[in-house]
């Protein structure tokens, strides 16, 4: 039941999973998105894992850029799924689906 329920979850949860992001919960999902982006931009021997979710220009990173308050987990998942997988849409949002 349980396994049952999860693949109907997963099932729901994954339509329209390619479209852009256009309301306003989707804001921190961008955020850590930039993050991830800048990760693969800049190389991880750049940027020692920190993330620079809030910097939008070319590299290199300025120190001042990164936010070095919070544990960069995600973002560095989810700059090896970009490495993996591309850059897309449905790429940064597989990562809280599974």
């Amino acid at each position: 039941m349980f396994l049952g329920l999860l693949t109907w979850h997963g099932a729901v949860l994954s339509i329209n999973i390619a479209r852009g992001w256009t309301n306003h919960h989707d804001w921190n999902g961008f955020l850590w998105s930039q993050a991830a982006h800048n990760h693969l931009r800049a190389g991880l021997r750049n940027t020692l894992g920190a993330s620079a979710w809030n910097y939008f220009g070319p590299p290199p990173i300025p120190p001042e850029a990164y936010y070095v308050h919070h544990p960069p987990l995600l973002s560095l998942i989810l700059a090896a799924m970009f490495a993996v997988l591309g850059e897309h849409e449905w790429v940064a949002r597989l990562l809280p689906l599974t």
